[in-house]
């Protein structure tokens, strides 16, 4: 769904750069070509005020677009933020894809497999791309570090190994403490993302990430 992307990425630049106005809600068509040509129908919540605006893109499950879509939208327009609510079936003449999704399966599937760190797949589209970043930006930053270390603990690991906490003077070992991981993968994250947002938002959470080691290492030297 190349020009899905292309347009609605377009779309929330636009939204985010927009000019003052009253809150309100518009109607938009988004050709698409893949997995076959369409037009398919979008609602933009934007809120009062001056932008830029925050922008959230809301889709919808495999039911089509729940009556609890647009109350979200609603609220994050009360909160200051744009929505754009998506409806990826209008214009294609589907109404559900529980138990049936292969309309829409080859891409989906593609998207779901190279997401994995560890499955080391190359994303091919857009969307494969934003979800693999989406992934990985998961394991870096303040909620990266809070589930390295609850993993650690869960698997009996400790946080650092006391004769060389930073490997320095070895190879640090993924199956060993949990300061190890950020010298195995998570450290090296950033340069993996797909997306220039992606790679933007990895830096700036892997600088969180060489602060705490950096605080670690003040607070447990001799």
């Amino acid at each position: 769904m190349r020009t899905l992307s292309t347009t609605v990425l377009a779309l929330v630049v636009a939204l985010a750069a927009a000019s003052p106005a009253l809150a309100g809600k518009e109607n938009f068509t988004i050709p698409v070509t893949e997995p076959a040509p369409a037009t398919l129908f979008a609602e933009i919540y934007t809120p009062s005020g001056h932008g830029p605006y925050p922008t959230v893109l809301l889709m919808h499950g495999c039911g089509g677009v729940s009556p609890n879509v647009p109350v979200w939208a609603v609220w994050l327009q009360s909160k200051g933020y744009a929505a754009v609510v998506l409806n990826s079936f209008s214009g294609r003449n589907i109404r559900t894809l529980c138990g049936d999704s292969k309309p829409l399966l080859p891409e989906v599937r593609h998207a779901i497999e190279a997401h994995s760190y560890s499955a080391g797949i190359a994303p091919r589209t857009p969307e494969a791309k934003v979800v693999q970043d989406a992934d990985r930006l998961d394991a870096l930053g303040a909620i990266g570090l809070a589930r390295c270390i609850a993993v650690g603990s869960a698997l009996g690991r400790p946080v650092y190994e006391p004769e060389d906490p930073f490997c320095r003077t070895r190879e640090p070992d993924d199956r060993g403490a949990s300061v190890d991981h950020f010298y195995t993968k998570l450290l090296n994250l950033a340069g993996t993302m797909q997306t220039a947002a992606g790679r933007r938002e990895a830096e700036r959470r892997t600088a969180f990430l060489r602060a705490f080691l950096a605080q670690l290492e003040t607070e447990i030297a001799p």
